[in-house]
């Protein structure tokens, strides 16, 4: 996990944080609701007539395996319980409201929104060099937090709708180009790769209806450990599982969406024996300079040149 950094302190971050407890809860009653197999009502419902519209090319959400209670905990939006998640939190609520007033003033919305884990939230350190590449395509706007799993990321994405505010539909429209999502790696010690893998997906779905002009990259978990390790085995599986539910929908697949692509990037950080090199992930889950300069080089492929490509393929 990234570690804590310096963090703008904010007033009232407490107080605040009740005041938006009512709204969040509202999706917690609707995720939960999917999640049991009742089916997932808009967001935009749920968050009120004051939400972004649902995109309409969304199918509805999958149901989650059975457990104990019968919920999905992975689809479950849970505020985190940490210090440093509150801290990093306020970090990225602030970035959020800078950007949405930029873009009631009418100015561009950023290019690419990253959002995700530790691995996401690394663009800021060891990522700082490679992130240039993206750069060169727009404005970047991290929103990773060491530690993450899916519900974490519906939790904020719920948050006050703040995302929803990156994208202005007036008489200059603009949105973020591109989402990238990656997101999962935590889950594999306490989900199963089914259940992970429909945390994801809901992700994506809360993705689609607050941003619905934006596209969404979904990133495969990348490989960890070395390759006789359990969490390895996990995080193939979990892809696997990700990649055979975003096509079980058939026509209404996610994958039909073309505003939704999916892109197993992990053969770009194993070498040919099948090991991880600690030059790319030093401690064999976190990317070095190098991993993310590999990192950066598969998300332009994945995006910007498959779109200069025939049938963007």
């Amino acid at each position: 996990m990234i570690g804590p950094e310096p963090v703008m302190r904010l007033p009232n971050v407490q107080s605040r944080s009740k005041r938006r407890s009512s709204r969040v809860e509202r999706m917690l009653v609707a995720v939960a609701a999917a999640a049991a197999g009742v089916g997932l009502t808009t967001i935009a419902a749920v968050w009120g007539q004051s939400g972004p519209p649902a995109a309409p090319t969304v199918p509805p959400a999958p149901s989650a395996p059975a457990n104990g209670s019968g919920v999905n905990p992975a689809v479950v939006p849970t505020r985190g319980g940490s210090d440093f998640w509150t801290k990093r939190q306020a970090v990225l609520t602030t970035r959020l409201d800078e950007a949405g007033t930029k873009v009631a003033r009418g100015e561009a919305s950023p290019s690419w929104v990253l959002i995700g884990d530790s691995i996401t939230q690394g663009w800021e350190a060891a990522g700082k060099d490679a992130i240039k590449e993206l750069n060169r395509f727009g404005e970047v706007l991290n929103l990773g937090i060491g530690g993450d799993r899916t519900q974490h990321v519906l939790y904020r994405i719920a948050d006050g709708s703040r995302l929803a505010k990156l994208s202005h539909a007036g008489e200059s429209p603009t949105a973020p180009t591109w989402v990238v999502l990656l997101i999962g790696t935590n889950n594999l010690n306490s989900d199963s790769p089914e259940q992970s893998s429909e945390g994801i997906i809901t992700c994506v779905r809360a993705i689609r209806a607050t941003l619905p002009t934006s596209r969404v990259l979904i990133v495969g978990i990348l490989p960890r450990a070395q390759k006789s390790d359990k969490l390895r085995t996990l995080a193939a599986e979990t892809n696997a599982a990700l990649e055979r539910q975003l096509k079980d929908g058939g026509e209404n697949s996610l994958l039909s969406d073309p505003m939704v692509r999916f892109a197993d990037i992990g053969p770009r950080f194993v070498e040919a024996d099948g090991t991880i090199s600690k030059d790319v992930m030093p401690d064999l889950l976190h990317l070095s300079g190098e991993g993310y300069r590999r990192f950066a080089a598969a998300i332009i492929e994945a995006t910007w040149e498959r779109d200069r490509q025939p049938n963007g393929k």
